[in-house]
């Protein structure tokens, strides 16, 4: 891995811009509120990897650049980490989703991006769901949050510690009825009409019509949850033209042929050729694109037309392999296996957010893929001269062997658990009193830290059998 740790410093960039915490209540299976803390802790695990952080709005911390969730099947690990992804949807859509609704004259009932309550009880009915996170962007703290409910969004808060002491940004709350929204000093000077009139609409969150609309205070918090969080649920084979056109950029594809190498896939080099559609597939092109374009103008007829490349090129991607005797062969996307396709679908993602200071996060990261790849993949992020922006690596994962390497800190370690009526709880591994030298995973498989399988007497449920 030596010559591709090297490659890997000469293509990162600097700067910190991250996830402190986040917190959560109402939201699918989670009912009473639940916080993930990126805070290291005083624990004397290895602190080599940590993000650093100097600034007079936190003052000097220390902060974590991978989170680990485990817990059984339907515990709720997935739905911790939709709830955060769900800050990213909101904001980034929430404004633009609301315009088409109301354009497109749709009777159904409304519906608003990210609101997802929990139905566990009458009592979660009747709530709003809860989302707040604080995060760093340039060297400030910001405290991010909003509720929602059948009606829309009904509470939204934006708060900047620059030097530790809160300065209010904007708040709305629709509870107060004589007048819902608070502008601070910061934004009030820059509030154009048309904002200020849009903050009385609870169809779509401020910050999103704001950052659409470019406002000079709140388009760069815009931009961080809309760019900065990527979220993919569960790693998807690669796809060819999404593949091909990222590979085709030499960066990314040495990125990728070092790592494919360097975990021994066998692949030595990529190469992308383009290909010419047939008349056929040129003719089945239009075909389906006009098909889409007269469904969707039947909810907007004003939208523009879509447009349709009939000349548009298709691709073919070939991996080399290095045989027996030295000489290379290529094999297509088609004959490579699962675990590699998965591992492609991943890597791009992952470079971006090593170079851009993003937090990824992937549902069930070792879908397809062997520990010591996963293993690999967290030491990216947990490399100091790799991941010099503060990049975050947040996986739900059931790979237990990730639990005996030396590649987790403890207090990086999350575990989720459902009580016995179905409400989701997280918590930290350092929750529970451990040593370094402690057997992390038998503890863990020995239900010493809760978040495992309950199966009860299943042979008993197939007793009937043994009868006959």
């Amino acid at each position: 891995m030596q010559n591709f740790d090297v490659f890997c410093v000469s293509i990162v960039a600097g700067g910190s811009i991250m996830i402190l915490r986040f917190g959560l209540s109402n939201y699918l299976s989670i009912a009473d509120y639940q916080e993930l803390s990126f805070a290291a802790s005083t624990l004397q695990d290895d602190s080599a990897h940590l993000i650093d952080i100097d600034s007079p709005s936190i003052g000097k911390a220390q902060y974590l650049p991978v989170l680990a969730f485990y817990g059984a099947n339907a515990a709720g690990k997935s739905n911790l980490l939709i709830g955060l992804h769900a800050v990213h949807e909101a904001v980034n859509d929430s404004f633009a989703y609301a315009n088409f609704q109301k354009k497109s004259n749709a009777t159904e009932k409304k519906t608003w991006i990210g609101y997802r309550p929990c139905k566990l009880s009458a009592e979660c009915k009747d709530k709003n769901i809860h989302l707040d996170i604080d995060v760093l962007i340039g060297g400030v703290r910001y405290h991010y949050g909003f509720e929602a409910n059948q009606s829309g969004y009904v509470k939204e808060w934006l708060y900047a510690y620059p030097k530790k002491a809160r300065q209010i940004i904007f708040v709305r709350d629709f509870d107060d009825e004589a007048e819902p929204f608070e502008a601070g000093a910061v934004l009030r000077t820059k509030l154009d009409p048309t904002l200020r009139s849009l903050a009385q609409d609870r169809s779509f969150l401020f910050l999103s019509a704001a950052g659409t609309l470019k406002n000079p205070v709140l388009e760069p918090i815009f931009q961080y949850f809309s760019k900065q969080i990527v979220f993919l649920h569960s790693v998807e084979r690669a796809k060819v033209p999404v593949l091909a056109e990222q590979l085709q950029n030499e960066r990314v594809r040495n990125f990728v042929v070092g790592f494919l190498g360097a975990v021994d896939s066998g692949i030595v080099d990529i190469e992308i050729k383009e290909v010419e559609r047939s008349d056929k597939e040129k003719q089945t092109l239009v075909g389906v694109m006009s098909a889409l374009e007269k469904a969707l103008r039947e909810f907007n007829p004003d939208m523009p037309s879509l447009p349709i490349d009939k000349d548009s090129k298709d691709y073919s991607i070939q991996f080399f392999h290095e045989g027996i005797d030295g000489e290379r062969f290529s094999l297509g996307l088609e004959m490579e296996s699962s675990g590699t396709l998965h591992l492609l679908s991943i890597l791009t993602p992952v470079l971006d957010a090593l170079e851009n200071g993003k937090t990824l996060i992937v549902d069930e990261i070792t879908t397809s893929l062997h520990t010591m790849v996963s293993q690999e993949l967290i030491k990216l992020f947990s490399n100091k001269d790799i991941n010099r922006s503060g990049a975050q690596f947040v996986f739900s994962t059931h790979d237990t062997n990730l639990l005996s390497s030396d590649v987790l800190r403890r207090d990086e370690i999350w575990f989720a658990e459902k009580d016995n009526v179905g409400r989701t709880n997280a918590y930290p591994l350092t929750d529970f009193k451990t040593r370094k030298s402690d057997n992390i995973e038998k503890g863990y498989l020995q239900g010493r830290f809760g978040g495992i399988p309950y199966f009860g007497d299943i042979s008993a449920l197939l007793g009937h059998l043994a009868d006959n």
